[in-house]
């Protein structure tokens, strides 16, 4: 099944919380839909998907939006970041 496949996909988009989210399938194509919060969060469920099915697959279609396109990421400073684990891991 192609939804087991991409299960790590649907998994992370669950963990993002990403919203008015969908997915169906389509003559053996997945299809999945939200908004991310943040273009970080969309960029990290597309190298799901790339980690996944590879640069280009074509058994799926990712339509994902922003809600916040202000910011590339909002990240709260924890005890004991640096400023430069924080910028290696954005």
């Amino acid at each position: 099944m192609i939804k087991q496949k991409y299960q790590s996909v649907l998994d992370l988009g669950t963990e993002l919380n990403i919203q008015n989210g969908d997915v169906f399938e389509e003559n053996g194509v997945l299809k999945i839909k939200g908004t991310a919060k943040t273009p970080y969060e969309k960029n990290i469920i597309w190298d799901q998907i790339k980690t996944v099915g590879g640069q280009n697959p074509s058994d799926i279609k990712a339509d994902i939006k922003v809600s916040d396109e202000s910011v590339y990421h909002r990240h709260t400073v924890k005890s004991g970041e640096t400023l430069g684990k924080i910028a290696k891991h954005y």
